[in-house]
């Protein structure tokens, strides 16, 4: 290619670009204008540091979006600090990262009445119940369960997680058998005298239903052991507050053959700071955003730069 037409091809990519821009921005305008005069009536919250605690506590409260004013204090106050420690958010989204998640132990003292129903729900799905509570009030420290007859083994291992130095002795591991159910439809035929001559059956569903058979605690390595019976289907997990394993692990996909070996990580309970659903509504109501219009024209303008230059 010669300079001229390398120089023409250069000219013709910067205007393509140039237009592109424009085109996003002349698209974008309605809303942008729109936001600003939300910004300004103070119906949108710009999330950035040195933004007005009380000002966001009771928007999420007297908005619908939290139904307990503790909640929602709580909430303004945890995103206050990380935005005077961060400066912004990247995006909308980043408020339900990792970064911004609460433990629950801090969201239960802190919080009001929502962080517990939620908390409550978040334990329940983790396995922590009162029938399994009494279950390990009821059982003895042994680092071995022992099912009847039981000549397969199941070995769990538990691991700390990235940057956790707590106890891994100690843990209460539930096991659990699942056995399949099957569910039949009958049809049944008579003779003249009304005598059941022939019966068919059709297979309709299978069902599984689960029940806890034991526990065992993990010894000083993390480790814990069951010795259950070849052939059937078992699951593992352990459950201890103000902790978090992970899925159940264990033989439900097929029957344990002989031996097992599963593994888990201790991370700490923790919640995202707003619920999916709240989120969703505050997204869809425009009540939040994470920069204004005019820091979205200037963005443009550099990105336009960058490239030309």
């Amino acid at each position: 290619m010669t300079p001229k037409k390398a120089i023409a091809a250069y000219i013709l990519t910067v205007l393509v670009f140039l237009l592109g821009n424009f085109s996003l921005y002349h698209n974008l305008k309605p809303q942008l204008d729109e936001a600003t005069q939300a910004i300004e009536k103070d119906s949108t919250l710009v999330l950035a540091k040195g933004i007005d605690e009380k000002k966001l506590s009771d928007r999420l409260y007297n908005g619908g979006y939290l139904d307990y004013r503790q909640d929602a204090d709580f909430v303004a106050s945890r995103l206050k600090n990380y935005l005077d420690a961060n400066g912004s958010l990247p995006n909308l989204g980043s408020l339900l990262k990792p970064e911004l998640k609460v433990p629950a132990d801090s969201a239960l003292s802190l919080g009001g009445d929502g962080f517990k129903t939620r908390i409550e729900t978040d334990l329940y799905k983790l396995g922590n119940t009162k029938e399994f509570d009494d279950l390990v009030a009821k059982t003895s420290n042994s680092t071995v369960y022992e099912e009847p007859d039981g000549t397969g083994t199941i070995r769990v291992k538990i691991n700390n997680g990235k940057g956790i130095s707590q106890s891994i002795a100690n843990i209460p591991v539930r096991l659990k058998r699942y056995d399949y159910r099957k569910i039949y439809r009958y049809k049944e035929q008579r003779n003249k005298q009304g005598q059941i001559e022939k019966k068919d059956s059709t297979l309709v569903e299978e069902i599984l239903v689960d029940s806890i058979i034991g526990i065992a605690k993990t010894d000083a390595n993390g480790i814990a052991t069951f010795k259950v019976k070849k052939g059937e289907h078992y699951g593992v997990l352990p459950i201890l507050k103000g902790f978090q394993y992970g899925r159940e692990k264990g033989t439900t996909k097929g029957a344990l053959s002989d031996e097992l070996q599963v593994s888990f990580t201790q991370k700490p309970h923790v919640l995202t700071l707003l619920s999916p659903q709240v989120f969703s509504n505050l997204k869809y109501d425009r009540t939040l955003v994470v920069r204004t219009p005019a820091v979205f024209k200037y963005s443009l303008i550099s990105i336009a730069i960058t490239f030309i230059f």
